[in-house]
């Protein structure tokens, strides 16, 4: 029984560390920027625009290695 537990532990912990997707810099470099007018702020601002490569990652969790 306590290696059947083990064993289970491992094999989830597996399933956690491939869970995550690594993506480079470049992947989120595809964003556009449009200048848009805010009422609010009476102010025109740069509006991001991001490409459906970009959107695809919202809510999933990513991996890259670099600094920001």
């Amino acid at each position: 029984m306590k290696n059947k537990l083990l064993f289970l532990v491992l094999l989830l912990c597996s399933f956690y560390s491939y869970s995550q997707q690594e993506i480079t810099w470049q992947d989120l470099a595809a964003v556009t920027y449009t200048d848009k007018f805010f009422k609010e702020y009476n102010e025109t601002f740069m509006y991001p625009t991001f490409l459906p490569s970009v959107k695809a990652l919202n809510g999933k969790q990513i991996t890259i290695k670099g600094y920001f």
